[in-house]
């Protein structure tokens, strides 16, 4: 379809627009961005480099996938293209003007999925014509990697110990960036768990440390792990007077 050719909607907010609705509704596209009232969506040159820009900084922060998904999400919901990403907006091939609404509609969520991925991400999906499809394809693939990538962060975090000569923050920095990724993860270590994976990695090099935790008074009251804080804080001390 040539862009004299195309539809652009003006205004779109029922999910069953009937036909006069339609009709009524759509305009002939005469210009290369998309044009969408508020109550539909807006997409702009301006507006891609920005969500592109937005998707950058969430990988760099290493948010994760669960934020990318939450934040693309509202991305499509503000512009009522989200239905395209669940499959629940599916195209009428009774009706034209539904056809070429559900096009405009589909190539936006493309086009911004495709402008949030990394291009190796992106080159896996870019063939596909159905933006629901390219998302499950992209959900699956990512999903799948986030697993193994969660064994392999566990099997760090639980097998990296303190050396003698070793540098006590560095250390601790380590363990707590590891810490931080699995959570992006969703794969939750409660601060108890993570004290007592510090005090086993320094068993051999703080001993009196970890006998010192050990000890009923030091747990406090009804507590069954050690407090994360305190145990970072002693370690540090300890750290410092060496």
């Amino acid at each position: 379809m040539s862009p004299s050719s195309r539809v652009s909607v003006l205004t779109y907010r029922a999910r069953q627009p009937s036909e006069e609705d339609v009709a009524r509704w759509a305009t002939k596209y005469t210009s290369e961005q998309y044009r969408w009232n508020v109550g539909f969506a807006v997409s702009t040159p301006s507006a891609s480099v920005a969500w592109h820009q937005q998707t950058t900084a969430i990988r760099n922060r290493g948010g994760g996938f669960d934020l990318y998904r939450a934040q693309f999400e509202s991305y499509l919901a503000q512009r009522d293209c989200c239905g395209i990403l669940a499959g629940t907006d599916t195209r009428d091939g009774s009706n034209a003007a539904a056809q070429a609404i559900w096009d405009e509609r589909n190539g936006f969520a493309r086009d911004s999925l495709l402008r949030g991925l990394l291009a190796k991400d992106a080159k896996r999906v870019c063939k596909m014509l159905n933006g629901h499809d390219m998302w499950v394809a992209f959900e699956k693939d990512k999903t799948k990697r986030a697993f193994a990538s969660v064994i392999r962060l566990r099997k760090e975090l639980y097998t990296t110990i303190f050396r003698v000569s070793g540098d006590m923050d560095k250390y601790l920095e380590k363990l707590e960036d590891l810490h931080r990724q699995l959570a992006s993860m969703n794969a939750i270590i409660t601060d108890g768990e993570m004290a007592n994976i510090i005090l086993q990695g320094v068993e051999t090099t703080h001993r009196s440390v970890v006998r010192l935790f050990n000890s009923p008074n030091m747990m406090g009251a009804g507590k069954l792990e050690p407090d994360l804080d305190v145990v970072l804080n002693t370690l540090r001390g300890e750290a410092e007077r060496d």
